[in-house]
């Protein structure tokens, strides 16, 4: 994740072998949409998908490095 979302950023995430990139400010919906295009399938995600046809993202796990303690705080609960 960064704040300065330039091609060439995104570039290099990816050829140190990201598998999903976002830009801030992170929103629930770009999360959910980053999340969905990762690891179910990698297709280009929809945030709007009916309850019944999201993807089982169960078990799935994710690393969040936060240097901030009132974000570290959000980010556990």
């Amino acid at each position: 994740m960064t704040g300065f979302a330039t091609e060439a950023v995104r570039q290099a995430a990816e050829a140190a072998g990201a598998a999903g990139f976002l830009t801030k400010p992170v929103t629930l919906s770009s999360l959910y949409d980053m999340l969905v295009g990762t690891f179910a399938g990698g297709g280009k995600a929809r945030s709007a998908l009916p309850q019944a046809a999201a993807p089982n993202l169960t078990g799935i796990r994710v690393l969040l490095v936060e240097d901030n303690a009132v974000n570290q705080q959000i980010a556990v609960e």
